[in-house]
C-alpha cells in the first residue's frame, strides 16, 4: 500500500500575492552534541517548532545580511534502493572586510553540524539541518573579475541531507519569534 495525502493544501487570495526570496540576516547555531542533532519543541505540527533547546557546549551566532543576499533551495532524492531524502542546500553570502571575517569563512567552511534559521522576504522563518547538520560542500567561494560589481560576496555552499523539506520556527507572533532568536545569541 502507498503513502496516501493526509492534509489539504491551504493556498488562498493571500498566498498568492507572496513574493520569493530571503531577508538578509541567518541565525546560526553550532551544536556541539553527539550527532548534532538539534533539540527542539514542536508547535502544532511537526513542520512548526516553537523553541530550540540548546545544550552544553552550543553557541548560536547571526550573520547580518542585506535582502536577497543568500540562497536556498532544496533537492529531492528517490535512490532506487534506499528511503528518499531531501537535501537541503542554502548559500551564504557576505563580505570579507578583516582578517577576523577571513577566520569566520574558515571556521563555517570546517563546520560539520550546523543549524541555520532564516527569515523569507514574506516572513516566515525557515530552519534548516535540525537532523543531520548543514555542512560546506565543494564549490568556488569567491571570484575575483575585471567587472568591479562581480566581486559583491564570499559565497559558502552548506547542504544537509534531511527527512523533511523545511521547518518553519515560530512562536506566537514575528516579535515574539524574532526576540526568542536573538536571545539564543551566544555573542
Amino acid at each position: 500500500m502507498g503513502c496516501l495525502l493526509a492534509t489539504g493544501y491551504t493556498s488562498t487570495c493571500e498566498t498568492k500575492k507572496k513574493k520569493n526570496g530571503l531577508q538578509g540576516d541567518v541565525y546560526l547555531f553550532n551544536l556541539d552534541g553527539p550527532g548534532g542533532k538539534l533539540a527542539f519543541t514542536e508547535g502544532t505540527s511537526p513542520s512548526e517548532i516553537t523553541d530550540i533547546v540548546l545544550g552544553s557546549g552550543d553557541t548560536a551566532f547571526k550573520l547580518a545580511g542585506s535582502k536577497l543576499m543568500h540562497t536556498y533551495s532544496v533537492d529531492l532524492s528517490v535512490p532506487t534502493r534506499g528511503n528518499q531524502f531531501y537535501m537541503q542546500n542554502l548559500i551564504l553570502k557576505f563580505l570579507e572586510d578583516s582578517a577576523a571575517d577571513l577566520e569566520f569563512t574558515r571556521e563555517l567552511v570546517a563546520m560539520e553540524s550546523l543549524v541555520a534559521v532564516i527569515e523569507t522576504y514574506n516572513g516566515k522563518y525557515i530552519i534548516l539541518g535540525m537532523g543531520n547538520g548543514l555542512s560546506s560542500v565543494e564549490g568556488t567561494i569567491a571570484t575575483y573579475d575585471v567587472d568591479p560589481a562581480a566581486d559583491v560576496a564570499t559565497s559558502v555552499a552548506l547542504s544537509s541531507e534531511e527527512d523533511y523539506h523545511k521547518a518553519y520556527f515560530f512562536d506566537t507572533d514575528d516579535a515574539t519569534t524574532k526576540a526568542k532568536l536573538e536571545g539564543y545569541l551566544t555573542a
